[in-house]
């Protein structure tokens, strides 16, 4: 599918970037920052929503179990790759949140909905009608066929 990405740059903030994209079948979040102290477990949360602003899915460090974050740096970033669930074409909206992996409640950015990911895999029409009739999440399904 064609690539294509949604950026948002916040003012005065530690975060000094976030961005999404699409590469092939995986959507890959990266959030940029710069600290004037180091921070220990940098920490990004996300919630992805449909166009109708349905809640899909999310994660977060924390659910994810993350136990190695590096060095604690002053600068840096965290790229967070998802490979599934696997979203039909449309429009999808992204909240963000990140924080130090310490003050769980207290977070150092969080924007509701700040990047949108249009995503393009080029289906076919025929194949695109009958995706919207089953939801804007495409699983990973195998199908076996035994013959007697």
């Amino acid at each position: 599918g064609e690539e294509t990405e949604s950026v948002f740059t916040p003012k005065e903030n530690v975060v000094t970037k976030v961005s999404v994209q699409q590469k092939n079948k995986s959507i890959i979040l990266q959030l940029d920052y710069n600290s004037d102290t180091p921070i220990k477990e940098p920490s990004l949360g996300f919630v992805v929503y449909d166009s109708y602003g349905t809640r899909l899915f999310g994660s977060n460090p924390i659910i994810e179990r993350v136990k190695l974050y590096g060095e604690p740096s002053r600068r840096g970033s965290v790229i967070t790759t998802i490979n599934s669930p696997q979203l039909a074409d449309g429009n999808y909206y992204f909240s963000i949140w990140f924080n130090d992996g310490l003050a769980f409640d207290k977070h150092i950015f969080e924007r509701e909905k700040c990047l949108c990911l249009t995503v393009d895999s080029t289906e076919s029409n025929i194949k695109r009608d009958l995706r919207e009739n089953l939801g804007p999440i495409t699983p990973c399904v195998n199908y076996e066929f035994n013959h007697q």
